[in-house]
């Protein structure tokens, strides 16, 4: 077949610089590293549960433009769904739908395999057997188990536009016609309604712009796009907002999407008061920047909801080096940014261009249907999400290449590692710091002639085990029996009930009996409207657990009066103790989670009923220390001999402190219970002597193959509530791989009860 080129493909999109330079960072990394061998490049993981971020809401894709071109028979198509959505597949379960503006017919601008068809046209006719072929594969996914659904738009129907196509404006600039503004909100919430009350699908939030800081969406761009002036997305916050209320639709409202994550702070804060009071949910994409801290930062201060809503990258199809990347982004999105989401862009993408991105690559020009091939990334994506299920809460892992996470009910411990180097790298995984484990290690493997490979299981020892990475190569450790005690989560049943702190408060009648499989076999119910519970608690995030059913409505779900997220709970089976949401993270202090029943469901449940499980609540107070934050005064670092300093993109607060030099040191006093270290892995950094309390030191190296900011480093064991002292001192060794003896500092966090 003709092999395009990749400007062919992605002519202008500002995608394709992301796949350029991601494919020079990666070539640039292998040819300036030393080779790492399994002996010199030994080191010890620890693995920590009383280190928790995030709650993992779970994995998704969009599905534009992909969707709307697979016309194949239902055989076919149900065939490649399971890849996707089903448990056998990569299990996706959050769904991004594509409302298509429609392009103008007199038109020939967008590329065939972009064109999306839309639902109304300028005389106001609405045609609902349009997108059908999206329609058919959203609702397969929902028939898998997706649990997630979002709706977005790329453009306005061309004839809403200033342009009178969907390609964007003539000469960039807004698109959206002022005329226009309350047709759009009409147009984009009749959408939503008619999906929740013909078709059965309840969108959980409606995103109206995409990437409106990005260079694209001029007029005679080849894909749907609208640029949008932060007063006209105001304007539009508002009157969608508006239409969701006059037409009794849950659903909430997501923005902005921009492009580069180095806008993201700036534009949450140059929307209106009006306009943030109704966003629920900020959404970012990563294709460009590195201040991931900031806008992590930012949605912690505001109560806000925080998604990484896209991401694509592309290569070979059989090479490592896209799935490698892939993984990178995932650990940068999951670990740095906090996401409690990933989703990315087309899981599916055209073979007859010679597509380098997507997970799947097949035709999408009619020709060849029903064939398929899956490329290393979707192998890739599996050992992340057929693993890491929602529900799962990430913890520390100090190494900068491995996410971890664990589900405590199911008492199963995921961790998924990543060896980018040119060599294979020996690991030990220290997992003492888990109280109970009865299991033993099954991996999974992605490498070079590897696709999702169970291998032998692996036998612990002491609570530790010992695996070799091979070069270029995402390894899957899954432990079962895996139990701890962890004080700062608590777990509260919904017949605690009451007023107080950690009590589910309810509102009007509830129902209450015993149920198999809930978490203490019982449960409230109710499908009345308007009945509520609420729990109060001191803490940093809270989780709600329920059932499942097809005879379940919809909740309205929020937290401290913030704008309200709709949770469907409905599902074709009834499952219980299952997530059904995860706050965002927030500020350490007393807060409230509150509950309302709608009375409201989707087309296909039977009833609006809402159940009531259990809460979990992550407790205490965590305080950040940046490293500027010099002194010899609790909480702030105290120096010992000449540090550099400055700036650093991708740090917490984009600066650091490091130096080489051979007994310099830093202490900082700090009362508490635990205390983390936070700084740069990279492949120029040594090994330093860490204390606490004047106790025997640890050595613990900094080395990683390439650099990762704000990386976990050290993790105390858990101490008495008192005052303490950490001491880390540079050792001027390194191992043989690494070509220096640099210890950075990022920032330290103290948790306290």
């Amino acid at each position: 077949m003709k092999r395009d080129t990749l400007w062919q493909c992605y002519p202008w999109c500002s995608r394709c610089l992301r796949l350029i330079i991601t494919v020079l960072i990666l070539a640039s990394s292998a040819i300036s590293s030393a080779p790492v061998s399994a002996q010199s490049a030994d080191r010890t993981i620890i693995v920590d549960p009383a280190v928790h971020y995030q709650t993992v809401e779970g994995w998704g894709t969009s599905l534009a433009w992909w969707a709307d071109k697979i016309g194949w028979s239902d055989a076919d198509r149900n065939k490649l769904a399971d890849e996707i959505f089903a448990a056998s597949g990569l299990h996706l379960n959050i769904i991004r739908y594509n409302i298509g503006g429609g392009e103008n017919p007199d038109y020939n601008y967008l590329q065939p395999r972009r064109k999306m068809p839309g639902f109304q046209s300028a005389d106001g006719t609405w045609d609902w057997s349009a997108d059908a072929n999206q329609r058919w594969m959203l609702h397969a996914a929902q028939a898998r188990g997706a649990t997630f659904f979002e709706a977005f738009a790329n453009s306005p129907p061309y004839w809403m536009t200033n342009s009178g196509s969907v390609s964007g404006a003539d000469g960039g600039g807004d698109n959206l016609d002022p005329d226009h503004y309350d047709n759009f909100a009409h147009y984009l919430t009749e959408v939503v309604k008619h999906y929740r009350d013909t078709w059965g699908v309840s969108f959980q939030t409606l995103s109206p712009f995409n990437e409106p800081d990005s260079g694209w969406g001029d007029l005679g761009d080849i894909q749907e796009g609208c640029r949008y002036q932060t007063s006209t997305q105001n304007t539009m916050i508002e009157r969608i907002a508006a239409q969701l209320d006059e037409k009794g639709l849950d659903t909430a409202i997501s923005a902005s999407e921009v492009t580069n994550i180095n806008n993201a702070t700036a534009a949450f804060n140059d929307l209106s008061s009006t306009a943030k009071a109704e966003l629920a949910q900020i959404n970012v994409h990563t294709y460009g920047g590195d201040k991931r801290a900031a806008i992590r930062e930012l949605a912690v201060q505001n109560n806000r909801r925080l998604w990484l809503t896209e991401i694509g990258m592309g290569g070979s199809e059989t090479s490592m080096t896209p799935g490698l990347a892939l993984s990178r982004e995932i650990l940068l999105d999951m670990k740095t940014l906090q996401s409690p989401a990933f989703v990315y862009w087309q899981v599916v993408e055209p073979e007859e261009l010679d597509a380098t991105w997507g997970m799947i690559h097949a035709y999408l020009d009619g020709t060849n249907p029903g064939w398929y091939e899956k490329t290393k990334q979707y192998y890739v994506m599996g050992q992340y999400s057929k693993f890491i299920r929602p529900g799962y809460r990430v913890i520390g892992v100090t190494d900068s290449g491995a996410l971890a996470a664990w589900d405590a009910h199911a008492q199963k411990l995921t961790i998924v590692a990543t060896n980018s180097s040119t060599s294979e790298t020996t690991l030990t995984y220290d997992l003492s710091r888990f109280g109970t484990i009865t299991g033993s290690v099954t991996p999974y493997r992605t490498s070079a002639n590897e696709n999702l490979k169970q291998l032998s299981n692996i036998t612990l020892s002491n609570k530790t085990f010992t695996a070799t990475l091979p070069a270029n190569s995402v390894t899957t450790f899954v432990v079962s029996g895996v139990s701890a005690t962890v004080g700062s989560i608590l777990n509260v049943n919904n017949n605690t009930t009451g007023t107080g702190a950690n009590q589910f408060n309810y509102s009007g009648s509830w129902s209450y009996g015993s149920q198999s499989g809930a978490y203490q076999s019982d449960n409230h119910w109710t499908g009345t409207s308007g009945r509520s519970f609420q729990v109060t608690f001191s803490g940093t995030q809270i989780n709600l657990y329920g059932a499942r059913s097809p005879k379940h409505g919809i909740a309205l779900v929020s937290i401290d009066d913030q704008p309200a997220i709709p949770v469907d709970y409905y599902a074709a089976t009834r499952t219980d103790n299952v997530l059904m949401y995860a706050s965002p993270q927030l500020q350490p202090g007393t807060h409230t989670l509150k509950v309302e029943v709608t009375g409201r469901k989707n087309s296909v449940a039977s009833g609006t009923v809402v159940t009531a499980d259990r809460v979990e609540v992550a407790t205490g107070n965590v305080t950040h220390i940046n490293d500027n934050a010099k002194g010899s005064g609790t909480n702030q670092i105290n120096y010992s001999g000449s540090w550099s300093s400055g700036s650093q993109t991708g740090a917490y607060r984009e600066d650091n402190h490091w130096t080489s030099s051979s007994g310099r040191s830093f202490e900082i006093s700090f009362s508490g219970t635990k205390i983390n270290l936070y700084a740069a892995q990279a492949s120029n950094n040594g090994i330093a002597a860490i204390s606490i309390d004047g106790g025997t030191a640890t050595n613990v190296d900094f080395y990683a193959p390439s650099r990762f900011d704000e990386a976990l480093v050290y993790s105390s064991p858990v101490l008495a509530n008192s005052t303490h002292t950490l001491r880390v001192e540079v050792t001027g060794t390194k191992n043989s791989a690494s070509s220096n003896t640099v210890i950075p500092i990022d920032r330290i966090e103290v948790r306290s009860p």
